[in-house]
């Protein structure tokens, strides 16, 4: 088992169960205790559970906000950063990832012609449907919160194509060593994405510094551009400039 697997067996039998020994999940994945003290640690230092002797408690998380209600917020930064995003645009197969931000930029791609676009997010879609291009939707298990598909059958389809530029989005990064997903569905999806995508590039507004989200999909070393706005904090921004080239609008 895969320390990610590991670490979503912990955080699920934390939420199911409100508390669990070292001792009785050592046991259950048949790893050692310190494996599972390592796993705990992290988790805790991520602000996920609560490290206690002996074991771990549940840390509530702000719940991801519908995609609906994150389209009225940040609106001018996210434009921006939508807008900058549109210089980046090469090759004949995109993909838009789920987001608010990445609604914004197919309003802007609805503009332009002959692409393949491929996305799973039903909003992003329909700005899409009308323009001149070839718009691809992949189904999927259906979520009503990112108005997006995900699981087994998106990937499924993911695995099967190769795509020029991937534009992603991520509910953040505080703290952690890449973009992340609030769900571990949504991780796989996102991971399926950067693997068959030659250029990856993150759009996140900069409320994504300061968000915490419970899984990295990928390490920033593996996205070639994160477009943010000038509000991010510059001391996040060179650290990161360090692994990926981050462009301020």
């Amino acid at each position: 088992m895969f320390p990610d697997e590991r670490r979503k067996y912990i955080v699920d039998a934390i939420n199911k169960n409100g508390s669990v020994r070292v001792s009785d999940i050592a046991k259950s994945l048949s790893v050692t205790p310190e494996t599972i003290r390592k796993d705990i640690t992290f988790l805790d230092s991520n602000g996920l559970v609560r490290k206690q002797f002996g074991g771990a408690t549940a840390v509530v998380l702000a719940p991801e906000v519908t995609v609906q209600t994150r389209l009225a917020e940040n609106v001018d930064a996210k434009a921006r950063i939508a807008a900058k995003a549109m210089e980046y645009i090469s090759g004949e197969i995109l993909f838009l990832d789920a987001g608010s931000t990445l609604i914004a930029l197919a309003k802007n791609i609805a503009s332009k012609s002959g692409h393949i676009i491929l996305t799973n997010s039903f909003t992003s879609a329909n700005e899409l449907i009308e323009s001149p291009n070839t718009i691809m939707f992949l189904g999927g298990e259906v979520s009503s919160t990112t108005s997006a598909t995900f699981g087994a059958w998106t990937t499924n389809m993911l695995n099967q194509i190769q795509i020029d530029i991937a534009f992603l989005g991520t509910s953040g990064f505080m703290s952690q060593t890449g973009p992340c997903a609030k769900s571990f569905n949504d991780t796989d999806t996102k991971r399926a994405i950067v693997r068959c995508s030659a250029k990856r590039i993150v759009l996140a507004d900069s409320s994504k510094f300061q968000t915490r989200a419970i899984s990295p999909y990928c390490d920033w070393r593996d996205i070639d551009v994160l477009i943010t706005d000038t509000d991010a904090p510059i001391a996040a921004v060179n650290q990161l400039r360090k692994q990926v080239e981050v462009i301020l609008v």
